[in-house]
This record gives C-alpha cells, sequence and structure tokens, in this order.
C-alpha cells in the first residue's frame, strides 16, 4: 500500500486521470497549477531531494540512480502533459477527444486546496530505499486522494461516478469480483490494460479503494484468544434495503397464497409466529389487531381483528367478535386506552356464552405495542419485517485433499424469492475461521441478532423513505451434525438422537414422539452443569440426549428445535437414497450394471430433472445430490428387474417421498397424505432391515412434512446453493498469503457488498447515487453473470412462453421440404398426411408455415424440444383438464406460431383410468397428430414406455464422438419394441402432476 504524499503527487495523479478521460472521451476534470519545471533538485541539512518524488537522498550517488528510474521518468513526463494542459484550459482550447461540445467546464482552480494539502510521514523518511523498490514498479497514487477528487464537484454528476472511467470501474469489478484470481494473473490482466490505458490505476491503489457503504469487519476473540473478524448484519441489512434491486423485489409482510406454499413466505411460521408478527398491537377502529399478511392476487395489506361490536341494550358495552379478515386501508384511527370502569367488553365463548374480559387482559389488549412507541420516538416511521435464514457449515479452505477445515456463518433474506435467493449476490458472508469453533463464533452473531429483533432504522429504496425493520432468525440452515450443535443435542450417536423429538433409536420408526422445547433445553443444561460427578453428568446426557456446552444461541428468543427445518440434501439425497443405491449395485454383477446403464440411455430424457453426471456402473459411490435427484425419477423403471417384493416396496415408497419433497407446490390440505407417505417409507424399511431403525436420517424424514408445513415446500430451506457457496469462501484463502484468512475473507466480502451497493444506483445517507453509465454498466447480463447476479429474468425475451426456436437462418422454406421426424423416419407434411390424422385449430383450414422451429418454451420458461413429451391445452376443449402428447415440430405463419403434437390417449376403464403396477396411469400413442398455439403448451413431461417382453437388451455397435471423430463401439443397448405403443406417466417426475 501507498504512504500519503504532498501536493505534488496529488497533482500527478490528477495528470493520470486526465489521460484517462482523453482516451476515453470522458468529462473533463480539473487540475491543480503544476510546477513550471520538470524536476527540481536541492540540498537541505545534507539531503538531495526530488520535487518530483518528493524523495530525500543522504547521498547523492542514491539520487542520481533514483532520476535514472523509469518511474521518476514518467512522473516527469506526465508533470510535463499536466503545464501544458494548464495553457489549454485557460485559453478554453481543451481537446474533448472528438466531441464538439463540452457540457461543463471547471477551471483548475476548482479544486479545493485542502483536497491536494497531504504531506509525507517521517516513518517513510525513514525507509526511502524501501519504498522506493515498491513504488518505481507501480503508480505512487493516494486512496484518500480519489476519494476526495473523485467526490468533488467536478464528477458529482460523472458518468461513472465515484469512478472518473469506465475502465477504472471495470478493472475494479475484476479485482473484487467473487472470482478472484492470483497475483500474477491479476498483474497481468491490469497491465494489459495499462497497456491500452496508460492511466490506469495500479492494483494497489485499487485494491486499497473503497466505495461508500463500506464497513470494515469487526475484530473479536474466542475464550482461548484466538482473534477473528466478523461482518455486520445490521449494515449488509441496509445496503440490501437501500438497493433498489433488491427492495423492490423483497416482501414485508407474510403472503397467504391462492393454493399452496410455493415460497418461504407461504409457510406458517412467518404468519403464525408472534415474533414475526408486524408492528401494532392496539384497538384501531372498533377492532383489536392480531396479524398484518398479504393476499396473493390482491393489492394492499390485510390484518386478521377481532371486531367490537356495540352491546344492543347496555351502554358502554362492547362483545368481542371472532377473527374477521379486513383490509389494513380501512383502519382509519386508533382509539386511547379503554377504561374497564366506563366501558365493558364481553368475549363469547364456544357455547354462545358471554365472559367479561378482565381489567388485566383489556390493559394487555389495549396498550401500545413497543415497537409502536419506538417508532414513534424515531419519527413515526414504518415498520416492517425481514426476517433472516442463518446457514452454517464447513469447507476446507485448500483445493488439496489436506482437509483445512473452515467454519462459516452466512445469512439470506427469507422476503426474498427462491430464484433471488439462489444468486450468489444474495447470500450474505457474516465470518468465517480455521481457528476458531463454529459455536464460539456464534457469540457475537448473537448480540447482532438480538439488537435485529428490537429493530433498527434503515433506507427503504422502495418507499424512498427510512423505516423500521424487524429481523428475526426465521430459521436455521446446515446439516444434521451443525444442527445438533446449535440446538445443544448430542447427534445421532445417542439414544435419543432426534433433535425435534425424544424419541429413541429403538422405535424411532413407529412416529414422532414428544416434541423438544427451548424452554426444556435451557434447564436440562442448567442440570447437567450442577450435577456433582462425571458419572451423573454423562446419565443425564444419555438421558436426555442434551449437550452442556456453551451455546450462546440459546438467548435468542427462538425455538431451535423446530427452527432447524429437515434439509432435504442431506437427510434423503445423502442418507436412505445413498445407502440403498451402494448395496444394491454391490449386489449387482458386472454385466447387469451394463445393462443398467443401457436402460438409463433408452429412457427419454423429456421432463426429468438434471442428469447423472458420470457412469453409474463405476462411479456410484461418488455420486452428488443432483445424481440421487435425477435416479429417483427413474429409479423404478431401471431397477425393478434387480429388486425383491421388499425391496420394491422400500424403493418405490422413497421415490415417493422424493416427488413430495421436490414438488414445485407444497398443499397445506394434503399434510396427512404426505405423512402418510412418509410412514409408509418407516414401515417398507423397517420390514426390510432391522437395523436401519438406528438410522437418524430415517427417523428425520418422518418430521419432514412439519417443516414443509412451517417453511414451506423442501425447495425454499434446502441448502443446495449455500453448499456452492462454499467454493466462493474458498477461492477467497486460495487467492490470499493464508496469513489472516478471517480478516481477509471478511473484508474481500465487504468490498463486494459495497460494489453491488455503489454500482447499483443505492442511495444510503446521502443523496448521492452513482453515476447512470454506471449503473447501466452494472446490470449488463455479462456483468452481472460475473458477480454471480440475476442475468435474465424468465419469461421475458427469448424466455417468453411461446417463443420458438429457429431450425434454420432462412426466413422462408418450401413446407414440403421441412422433415419431420415419427417413428425414427422422416417424412414431409404430405406423408404425414397420408398416414396420420392431422387437426387444425378451430376455424383454420389451411396453414401456409414461413419459417420452421426446433424449440418451444414452455409457461414456466423452460425450453422444450422435438422429441420430448409435452401437456397442453388443447384448443378443442375450454376445460381445465389438459393433455399430454409427443411434440413433434412448430413452425411460425404470418399471424401466429404453432406447434404440432401427436395425441396420447389416456387408457380408461369406465371412466377410470387404468394403471400399472406402481400407480402410473397408461397411455396410447394414437396417429391423431393436433395443431395447436405455442402458447397452449404448459410444460415437459416425462413419458415412459411401458414395455413388454418384446423389449430387450441386445450387443449392437453404436457410434459416438471421441476427440472429435466418430468412433464405432459394440455396447449393451435397450432397444424397445416399436410396435408397442403403450406407455405411463411417470409420476414420480418432481415437476409432473400425479
Amino acid at each position: 500500500m501507498f504512504q500519503t504524499q504532498s501536493a505534488e503527487a496529488v497533482l500527478l495523479l490528477v495528470a493520470v486521470v486526465y489521460c484517462s478521460l482523453q482516451l476515453e472521451h470522458a468529462e473533463d476534470v480539473a487540475f491543480q497549477n503544476p510546477p513550471q519545471t520538470a524536476a527540481h533538485v536541492r540540498k537541505m541539512a545534507a539531503k538531495f531531494r526530488c520535487d518530483v518524488c518528493l524523495k530525500e537522498f543522504d547521498y547523492k550517488y542514491r539520487y542520481e540512480r533514483h532520476v535514472e528510474t523509469t518511474f521518476h521518468k514518467d512522473k516527469v513526463r506526465l508533470m510535463e502533459i499536466c503545464a501544458s494542459t494548464e495553457a489549454e484550459w485557460e485559453s478554453g482550447n481543451v481537446d474533448t477527444g472528438g466531441s464538439s461540445t463540452v457540457t461543463e467546464s471547471h477551471s483548475p482552480s476548482a479544486i479545493a486546496s485542502d483536497e491536494l494539502s497531504l504531506a509525507i510521514g517521517d516513518e517513510d523518511i525513514g525507509h526511502l530505499d524501501e519504498a522506493e523498490k515498491d513504488s518505481e514498479s507501480s503508480s505512487d497514487s493516494d486512496v484518500a486522494n480519489i476519494l476526495s477528487l473523485t467526490n468533488s464537484s467536478a464528477n458529482k454528476e460523472g458518468q461513472y461516478h465515484p469512478f472518473l472511467s469506465m475502465i477504472s470501474a471495470m478493472a475494479y469489478i475484476i479485482i473484487h469480483s467473487p472470482r478472484p484470481m492470483g497475483l500474477s494473473n491479476l498483474t497481468f490482466v491490469c497491465h494489459t490494460l495499462r497497456c491500452m490505458f496508460p492511466a490506469l490505476p495500479s492494483v494497489s491503489t485499487m485494491v486499497s479503494y473503497r466505495l461508500p457503504g463500506y464497513r470494515a469487519p469487526e475484530k473479536f476473540y474466542s475464550p482461548s484468544g484466538v482473534p477473528f473478524y466478523v461482518n455486520s448484519i445490521a449494515e449488509t441489512i441496509k445496503l440490501c434495503l437501500a438497493n433498489p434491486d433488491i427492495a423492490k423485489k423483497m416482501e414485508r409482510y407474510p403472503v397467504l397464497p391462492k393454493k399452496g406454499f410455493r415460497e418461504i413466505f407461504h409457510g406458517l411460521q412467518w404468519r403464525n409466529d408472534t415474533r414475526h408478527r408486524a408492528v401494532i398491537n392496539c384497538w384501531c377502529h372498533m377492532c383489536q389487531h392480531q396479524q398484518f399478511y398479504r393476499k396473493e392476487g390482491h393489492n394492499g395489506v390485510f390484518a386478521s381483528v377481532q371486531v367490537l361490536q356495540v352491546h344492543p341494550s347496555e351502554l358502554n358495552t362492547y362483545i368481542l367478535s371472532d377473527i374477521v379478515e379486513i383490509p389494513v386501508s380501512t383502519i382509519v384511527t386508533i382509539l386511547p386506552q379503554m377504561d374497564s370502569r366506563t366501558r365493558h367488553v364481553y368475549k363469547k365463548g364456544h357455547d354462545g356464552s358471554l365472559t367479561i374480559v378482565s381489567d388485566n387482559e383489556l390493559a394487555e389488549m389495549s396498550s401500545p405495542h413497543p415497537l409502536k412507541t419506538r417508532s414513534i420516538m424515531c419519527g413515526s416511521l414504518p415498520v416492517f419485517m425481514a426476517p433472516l435464514i442463518i446457514f452454517s457449515d464447513d469447507t476446507s479452505g485448500n483445493r488439496s485433499k489436506v482437509w483445512n477445515k473452515f467454519d462459516s456463518w452466512c445469512f439470506l433474506l427469507a422476503g426474498l424469492r427462491q430464484k433471488d435467493n439462489a444468486q450468489f449476490c444474495n447470500i450474505h458472508f457474516i465470518c468465517t475461521s480455521n481457528q476458531v469453533p463454529v459455536m464460539e463464533m456464534a457469540h457475537p452473531l448473537v448480540d447482532q441478532l438480538l439488537e435485529l429483533e428490537r429493530g433498527i432504522v434503515v433506507f427503504d429504496a422502495q418507499l424512498n423513505t427510512n423505516a423500521l425493520i424487524l429481523a428475526p432468525v426465521i430459521c436455521f440452515l446446515c446439516d444434521n451434525p451443525r444442527a445438533a450443535e446449535i440446538c445443544s443435542h448430542l447427534g445421532s450417536g445417542t439414544l435419543r438422537f432426534c433433535r425435534i423429538c425424544r424419541v429413541d433409536h429403538t422405535n424411532s420408526l413407529t412416529g414422532i414422539c414428544e416434541e423438544r422445547k427451548r424452554s426444556s433445553t435451557i434447564q436440562e443444561v442448567q442440570l447437567i452443569r450442577s450435577a456433582h460427578t462425571q458419572a451423573e453428568r454423562k446419565r443425564l446426557r444419555t438421558l436426555y440426549g442434551t449437550s452442556e456446552k456453551e451455546n450462546h444461541l440459546l438467548q435468542l428468543p427462538v425455538d431451535l428445535h423446530q427452527s432447524t427445518p429437515i434439509e432435504s440434501l442431506h437427510t434423503l439425497g445423502l442418507g436412505p437414497y445413498k445407502y440403498l443405491l451402494r448395496e444394491k449395485m454391490e449386489q449387482l454383477s458386472e454385466k447387469q450394471r451394463k445393462e443398467v446403464v443401457a436402460r438409463i440411455a433408452a429412457l427419454p430424457s423429456s421432463g426429468l430433472t438434471g442428469g447423472i453426471s458420470s457412469d453409474i456402473s463405476r462411479h456410484y459411490k461418488s455420486f452428488v445430490g443432483r445424481d440421487f435427484k435425477f435416479l429417483a425419477q427413474i429409479a423404478m423403471f431401471i431397477f425393478s428387474p434387480y429388486l425383491s417384493e421388499a425391496e420394491i416396496e422400500v424403493w418405490l415408497a422413497l421415490s415417493m417421498v422424493f416427488k413430495m419433497v421436490y414438488c414445485d407446490e407444497f398443499e397445506p390440505q394434503k399434510i396427512e397424505l404426505y405423512r402418510d407417505v412418509c410412514h409408509r417409507f418407516a414401515r417398507a424399511i423397517d420390514c426390510y432391515s432391522v437395523t436401519w431403525r438406528k438410522k437418524l436420517k430415517i427417523h428425520l424424514i418422518l418430521h419432514l412434512p412439519d417443516s414443509m408445513l412451517r417453511f414451506g415446500p423442501a425447495s425454499s430451506f434446502n441448502t443446495e446453493r449455500c453448499e456452492s457457496y462454499n467454493s466462493v469462501i474458498r477461492s477467497r484463502n486460495v487467492y490470499s498469503n493464508r496469513q489472516a484468512p478471517s480478516k481477509d475473507i471478511a473484508t474481500a466480502f465487504a468490498i463486494q457488498e459495497s460494489i453491488r451497493f455503489t454500482f447499483s444506483g443505492s442511495c444510503y445517507n446521502t443523496s448521492e447515487r452513482c453515476g447512470e453509465d454506471l449503473a447501466n454498466l452494472y446490470h449488463t447480463k455479462e456483468v452481472q453473470a460475473f458477480l454471480g447476479g440475476e442475468v435474465q429474468e424468465r419469461g421475458s425475451g427469448i424466455h417468453k412462453h411461446g417463443t420458438l426456436r429457429k431450425c434454420s437462418a432462412r426466413t422462408k422454406t418450401p413446407l414440403a421440404s421441412v422433415p419431420i421426424t415419427l417413428e425414427g423416419k422422416t417424412m414431409s407434411l404430405e406423408e404425414i398426411d397420408a398416414k396420420f390424422t392431422v387437426l387444425l385449430p378451430h376455424g383454420i383450414s389451411n396453414l401456409t408455415p414461413v419459417q420452421w422451429g426446433r424449440a418451444t418454451v414452455g409457461k414456466n420458461g423452460q425450453l422444450i424440444n422435438v422429441q420430448d413429451y409435452i401437456e397442453y391445452n388443447s384448443q378443442a376443449s375450454t376445460s381445465v383438464e389438459l393433455e399430454t402428447g409427443l411434440f413433434i415440430g412448430s413452425f411460425h405463419t404470418e399471424q401466429a406460431t404453432f406447434c404440432l403434437v401427436r395425441y396420447l390417449e389416456p387408457v380408461l376403464m369406465g371412466t377410470e383410468p387404468v394403471l400399472n403396477e406402481w400407480s402410473c396411469p397408461l397411455l396410447t400413442l394414437t396417429n391423431v397428430i393436433r395443431c395447436i398455439a405455442s402458447t397452449l403448451v404448459n410444460c415437459a413431461v416425462s413419458v415412459v414406455h411401458q414395455c413388454d417382453s418384446q423389449c430387450v437388451l441386445a450387443e449392437q455397435e453404436t457410434t459416438s464422438r471421441i476427440e472429435r471423430e466418430l468412433v464405432t463401439q459394440k455396447k449393451t443397448v435397450f432397444v424397445h419394441n416399436t410396435d408397442n405403443n403403450m406407455y405411463c406417466y411417470n409420476i414420480f417426475c418432481m415437476h409432473c402432476l400425479p
């Protein structure tokens, strides 16, 4: 880092900035009067001084060596440029890079002298030789001077404010991006940029430069005296709420959905927990407030209240009604506190009888909420909720196999949707350390979270005003061992191995026992600590399954046992499914493993989520979550020939659990059905193997429906994206000197938060914003992809529902010359019309395509390719029922776009659908081809061939491309009987309706 210099050094920086602006055709900038000579040498107190570089030397030979350096010569050249520019300013002949007009000019004297008055420190004079070695290879710019210059009036309205040029802003993004690079690579990139733009600041300058909104991490010490650094959660929330990109997307109230839960703010936790209820608990327009919420599809906020109805016969007497729903806009006033001596309030019992409300109850109900008093003290600010999702995990700080454990804490905003929280820019880092245990780092976190429970004042970019924000913890996301630590539980090795209920492993599959509570856990911890002997402590630990270790999280007013939901990745994919797959694959012979690979290759990928990343026959032991997720959707069609009856029941039940957990929408009215699915799997696994009773993850599946009822579908509280964020933390440690990893990593993420805040056009404690061009640059898809932000909204542009993807660059193609693949053959439209029944849209007798497409886009933004199975609304049908078909082609006409679909007819017995052995509805592939509008296509679905005895495994020569060459190899393939047009609807597909 460079030390503070005198005014001449700042003058050189201004000259550098001027050269950059000349090259990029930017706005004019003011300069200070430079010295008239190129270099001045004077001898003072037996010292030789260079007034250009502001250095003093005890000996002449050192001064002469310095004058010959490239660093000194470059400064002399820049000062000469600056000197010649002063005359141009005075004459008004400033070259603007080809621009015919200058919008605004400032004289060199516009920069205040105090902004340029810097002095060299005594410490620097004593180390001039060391400083010279560093300074001769880089610029001698000063970070504080950059801030003063960029904040000056000359650049207040700059296009790239607070930067002086676009190239400086881009270089700053590269240096502080979530994708760090090595110092040598970074230096080379900046050197390349400097070759094209000589005025680019040095790497050291840009590393030290801090943007508005940056707050350095705070240092804390563990009980053993080890330091670690923590970023402020409150400051990060302030930056998020002041960011218009985030503020406009965030929900501030729980949302009552039309049908099922799709987000975490649809769940019951936010709506029912009193800590998450908004604000004012008082008598409002003859009613008592219960809770605020939004309704999906309706504008405004609603409240559940109890209305005070006037007694029909008694004066000053009211009856408290049942809870009703009213719009908040109808609340016009707040009544004063009611006096029981002058007014009487009755409440209705279940039998209709009236009971008078006691004085204490009346005083409690009519007293204002404490937050309202605080809101008034802060200036009658609006009060909103911003619940937090806390994530904790461990990861290795190395890329090698040497494990270097880093425990970390992060958080997300529960008010954002799943697709927004899946972006790395919305996962906010708190702290990490490889020396301090994770629960010891929780102490400063708890202090911050308690302050957030009381509320903080922030600037809300959506309302464009200050607001009081409450940010309680809604849940903790982590794997099961970490969740046990958070709950002060001993984990899976104890007799009572469940952190949520008090079941023991002898009857863990029979159901759920008494739930654990925060208050009882605190009492158990105190009881264990008060035991006099180690034997007594061990007995109590075994009895309760509770750990007495220090846990500061118990200070939070949140039930930790109910706020650590069952996470699907570690509980299902890396739990029973991994156990079953490894057990089955080890039982199969080498020939059977090849057959499994052939069966997987023969299945159509339409409608399936993801795919297997490697060969299952060799790499099944190293499968990850996405591989298990894909296998769960097709397992019954792949492994059924190799399974016994007991195994089929287990695999079938587990596939249904996967389908339930990874559904797009959780329907709370079907909660008992979800519980039956989980208990069915528990019974099946109990009959299959007695030893599996002791596995914790099997029992935790029974708690899954309750977690989904509280927090929405499992996808809203899974850790898959947060687990991926560990790679960002790891890379920050890899590309550092590893001398202070906790501080360096926390500082890097704090800088990234300030980048997102500043570049997005945010406003925080000031009316000053970044330049318009800088905000536009930040929102480009290239920069967003580089910073881990949102690249493009689905449903717009090429992702718009019904959009076709072209198959040819030609704008007009003869109708008869376009082939369509049917039954493994290419056919023209004449051949199709002769063999199949083509149904055109109602009222249309002839269609003339002008361009053909190879794919279309469904309602969910999913790309649907030709030969995929789709679900669509039939144009001839006016009902809401969906039909299924094979998508064979699409085309444009002069008026609209259309899709050709080969109809799949359900097999019925009377009015009921016929099901196969796994309850999948049977379908028949007909010779009817429907021509439908592309906007009627909903989504791709999974349809599997219903195999018969004619579908066999065979050895065939197949052609594949290896090293860009076609290679013929003999492989085992699965050949379907094409004469059999029977198919079944895959109900195990995660995005298909059963």
